[in-house]
């Protein structure tokens, strides 16, 4: 061997070698996008799960205010009702708290039937506490001033409004044949009651 042939395989040995490249392993790009792509899809599911199972409990979440909703409203007009100076709207107040009470008890035998239970959930538990407090506190304020029969017209009103709006939404969302057989009569009869407490509050 030359002294040429001699300097160049020295400089072959004293090359870097190359790591050589495995295609098989496990963090190789193609691998690293399959695993990106899964975990993609994973979240994607849920997201479309968690829209799918919100359409499908909106109906029950529904029922379940309007199962509260009639509850609380009529706890309410029991304890300020008998408050009340005209005889009018106290009857106006009975007639009201009859309507909730079919109401209520027909929810119920649905919530029953349908879901097992007429325990709602904390959300709505909470949201209609909450609800129920703000009237009572409006009716209270009225009481405490003498105002009681303006301030009672007034709330009921409002609330009969709200209460059918639930029940309309529901309606658009149900396909129960029992779910819109009593929200429609309900909704119907809230409606003869919500143009006498309108006629009070213009006198």
């Amino acid at each position: 061997m030359n002294d040429i042939e001699y300097l160049n395989q020295i400089a072959k040995d004293n090359r870097a070698v190359q790591a050589p490249t495995d295609k098989n392993s496990i963090l190789s790009p193609k691998i690293i996008k399959i695993i990106i792509g899964a975990v993609v899809a994973v979240v994607l599911m849920m997201i479309l799960g968690g829209i799918l199972g919100g359409l499908g409990n909106g109906e029950r979440d529904l029922l379940d205010k309007i199962y509260a909703r009639t509850s609380n409203l009529n706890a309410s007009i029991s304890d300020y009702s008998d408050s009340l100076k005209s005889s009018d709207l106290r009857s106006m107040s009975g007639s009201l708290s009859t309507v909730l009470r079919e109401t209520n008890a027909k929810v119920g035998v649905i919530l029953n039937t349908d879901y097992g239970s007429t325990e709602p959930k904390d959300e709505v538990v909470t949201e209609e506490t909450e609800h129920i407090t703000a009237v009572n506190s409006a009716l209270n304020y009225g009481k405490i001033n003498g105002l009681l029969d303006r301030y009672f017209a007034r709330e009921m009103s409002r609330e009969i409004v709200l209460l059918q709006s639930l029940e309309s939404e529901t309606l658009e969302k149900s396909s129960s044949s029992a779910v819109k057989e009593t929200l429609s009569s309900s909704w119907n009869n809230l409606e003869k009651l919500k143009t006498q407490f309108e006629d009070f509050q213009a006198i």
